[in-house]
């Protein structure tokens, strides 16, 4: 579990015990301009890897996406790519090719990053997106190619307009990694 606030990572064992795992300067938030107004946000959107043998985590006010291999001892992040286009960075998800999808919710927008670390803007603007915050790729037969994506609905909130909250899909070439125990099919 990430902590935007503490800039840690938490386990939580099966009987509901919290434990910090990792705690690095990389997951801080950046109390001089932070995404938000007032609250610094550090270590936010977290997934694993394809061969579940590493997490990968993101920090919101720096535009950051590290890589934490979980067979390292000690653990420790890397950082993979670190851009400007990807500031308020919120939600991650990986698609089976390893492409990370973003949800960038302080510029309005769901970006990609490729395994080199290329950044592209998939869609941004309002509608349909209001501030997206988290993804679930589709798992069913014909769903499998499409992403959902929540919104937050904060930022037009913050600026005293209404929010629109909701989930927009999206249709995307590759398929979302399985959830755990499914089959790749």
């Amino acid at each position: 579990m990430t902590d935007p606030f503490l800039g840690a990572l938490w386990k939580i064992d099966t009987a509901g015990h919290a434990m910090v795992f990792l705690s690095d300067p990389l997951f801080a938030g950046d109390p001089v301009n932070p995404a938000f107004t007032g609250q610094p946000f550090g270590i936010d959107g977290i997934a694993f890897d394809k061969d579940g043998q590493a997490l990968v985590v993101a920090n919101l006010d720096h535009g950051r996406i590290m890589r934490i291999d979980l067979d390292a001892c000690p653990p420790r992040p890397e950082v993979l790519v670190a851009d400007p286009r990807l500031k308020g960075i919120d939600g991650i998800a990986l698609d089976r090719r390893g492409t990370l999808y973003a949800a960038v919710n302080t510029q309005n927008r769901v970006a990609t990053v490729d395994k080199h670390g290329a950044v592209s803007i998939l869609v941004e603007g309002s509608p349909p997106f209001d501030s997206p915050s988290s993804f679930a790729f589709g798992t069913g037969k014909d769903d499998k190619r499409t992403l959902f994506v929540s919104n937050f609905a904060i930022v037009n909130s913050l600026a005293g307009q209404p929010g629109h909250p909701g989930i927009v899909s999206l249709p995307v070439q590759t398929p979302g990694l399985p959830l755990i125990g499914d089959d790749l099919n």
